[in-house]
């Protein structure tokens, strides 16, 4: 096993989306002696945009959880490292236990010479899973909410953002009349951010499924959460509104995984615990200019996996000019890219009724909208999981592109990622 010192480390914290796209990006483009550290708790990326459905319907859950295992094609490339980062210095991250990856000798730290921090936000479940165990320990969870939405009659969904607006429709078009179901949304629209557009698109999906809509109040949630053992109780909003209901499901707001960065500096992050960042992804302070962030921890910008990615590729395209400035031995600052948030944009799958998409206003071109699309019912349950698949390592239908497969038949190359999650649970 290559010790650590061997190497001049790229670190990427965090497994998802953001970290992922930075990795995908890096690898096999980082001259010798860089190699690249991914630093993630969970065993598998947990593919969360399909988790809305997952906590409803079954049969697909193992096709969400891709492992790591084929990421890097060797050591000298990268490793995986499995640990929660607790600290991080101007050299190194502090891991919460020690890592094999690393080494026999029990390291919990890991130096770095350039680190992308994309360990994303705190969900409540299910929009995001508590348990950081195996794939099985996922799973269970998420079938956990499937026995849960099965068993109850009167459910409340909290929060109207992309997660709520989602399983409010999963739950109602499974179920039809055989369950109440309510969606309590703090705003007096959906997605204010997008203008007022996509608000009567959604409201209007909704109101076609049947399910009852509260906006402009929030629930006030007892202290120590709701136990959703079963009981049925009477819930209140801040406007004196009581709901009766015996299963309710958060899918309120995000925290921002940022705490461990917080001992660099106190600007490091904002009054809200999010990293205000440069174009170039770079953090915003100037006495960190080899540490880049991207994804849900930063501030300002659309949490969506497309911003993420976006982000990830100017920091990994910076991180490469300043190794290529720094190996040539350039006195002067390398010119970095910059890249600048996109006009503000978001696809909701609404059950199997609707595809509903949203753009904000775009400040250049004034265009603005939104739009819903008849759902197309022979596309795979798990929504686009197998392109995670892919970007992990895994061939899939015997090396056929996705194009290639739907042109075969739409389906099957999904049934394939099914197959290989079984033989890959970890």
């Amino acid at each position: 096993m290559s010790s650590v010192s061997a190497f001049k480390n790229v670190v990427v914290v965090g497994g998802s989306f953001a970290g992922v796209a930075a990795v995908t990006a890096a690898k096999s483009r980082l001259p010798s002696p860089y190699r690249l550290v991914l630093i993630e708790p969970r065993a598998t990326f947990h593919f969360t945009y399909a988790f809305p459905r997952a906590a409803v319907l079954g049969g697909f859950e193992p096709e969400l959880f891709p492992p790591y295992d084929k990421l890097f094609a060797s050591p000298d490339e990268g490793i995986v490292v499995r640990a929660k980062a607790v600290q991080v210095t101007p050299t190194h991250v502090v891991l919460d236990r020690p890592a094999p990856a690393l080494g026999p000798d029990g390291v919990t730290s890991v130096p770095f010479e350039y680190l992308i921090w994309a360990a994303g936000a705190s969900h409540p479940s299910p929009t995001e899973l508590s348990a950081h165990g195996t794939s099985t320990d996922s799973i269970t969870e998420l079938r956990g909410w499937q026995d849960k939405v099965r068993a109850a009659k009167d459910i409340i969904v909290i929060g109207g953002g992309g997660s709520g607006v989602q399983l409010a429709a999963e739950v109602k078009e499974k179920y039809g009349a055989a369950k109440n179901v309510t969606l309590v949304h703090s705003r007096d629209k959906y997605f204010a951010a997008y203008g007022d557009k996509l608000d009567p698109v959604l409201t209007g999906v909704l109101d076609e499924l049947n399910v009852a809509q509260v906006k402009g109040e929030r629930v006030v949630v007892p202290e120590g959460g709701f136990k959703n053992d079963g009981t049925k109780i009477v819930v209140k909003t801040t406007k004196g509104r009581e709901i009766e209901s015996d299963l309710q499901i958060p899918c309120t707001g995000l925290t921002p995984n940022t705490s461990p960065l917080a001992s660099l500096s106190p600007s490091i992050l904002d009054s809200n615990g999010y990293i205000p960042i440069l174009p170039t992804s770079q953090l915003s302070s100037p006495q960190f200019p080899h540490i880049f962030a991207a994804g849900d921890t930063t501030q300002g910008v659309a949490k969506t996996a497309k911003e993420a990615r976006r982000q990830a590729g100017t920091a990994v395209a910076n991180i490469l000019t300043l190794i290529a400035a720094k190996s040539s031995g350039a006195s002067s600052t390398p010119v970095l890219e910059k890249s600048d948030e996109a006009p503000l944009g978001i696809h909701l799958v609404m059950a199997h009724t609707y595809d509903v998409f949203g753009r904000a206003r775009d400040p250049v071109t004034g265009l603005a909208g939104a739009m819903k699309k008849v759902y197309d019912r022979s596309k795979p349950e798990s929504l686009g999981a197998r392109k995670v698949w892919e970007s992990l390592g895994y061939v899939l239908d015997g090396g056929k592109t996705e194009e290639q497969s739907k042109r075969e038949g739409r389906g099957r190359g999904e049934g394939h990622v099914h197959a290989q999650a079984a033989e890959a649970r970890v």
